[in-house]
């Protein structure tokens, strides 16, 4: 006797003693259910827009963690690193680039762009620590230290 898919799977159910079995691939079809849904929630979410950044810390309060993290890094190369301390340190200072540059003043328009390359070489870094690479990081970090000088050199307050 031949059966379609339909009158196989009511088999199958009728077929399926236990009832912890029975449970389990009922609440195994519900989640899967749910997660499917939310996914298909998580997808239309996505098409908002965050909502507005709003600083937290002054850009001062972040220079200064950044100079900090800075300090500790170049005593790291002077010696045998700690790598996962490194990684941890280089991250940071790629996180405070992010922030730096939503605390763009009005009036200055190529902060966007000073924040961006801050942005480019603090990654830079990161991925130099990751590899464990001594001279690689040392090298990372003077770009990362020029890159800075750089916007500096023009809005740096005294």
């Amino acid at each position: 006797m031949e059966m379609d898919a339909t009158e196989a799977s009511h088999f199958w159910w009728k077929e399926m003693k236990d009832s912890q079995m029975k449970t389990g691939y009922a609440v195994g079809m519900a989640v899967a259910s749910a997660c499917g849904a939310l996914s298909i929630y998580a997808v239309a979410q996505s098409d908002k827009a965050p909502p507005p950044f709003k600083p937290e810390a002054h850009v001062d309060d972040l220079m200064h963690l950044n100079n900090d993290l800075n300090t500790e890094l170049r005593k790291a190369w002077a010696g045998t690193p700690d790598w996962e301390a490194a990684e941890t340190k280089a991250r940071l200072v790629a996180e405070i680039a992010n922030v730096v540059r939503y605390h763009q003043p009005t009036d200055v328009h190529d902060w966007w762009t000073f924040g961006g390359t801050f942005r480019d070489r603090a990654r830079d870094l990161v991925k130099a620590v990751e590899g464990k690479d001594v001279e690689a990081a040392k090298n990372a970090h003077k770009e990362l230290f020029a890159a800075c000088k750089q916007c500096h050199d023009v809005y740096k307050k005294e």
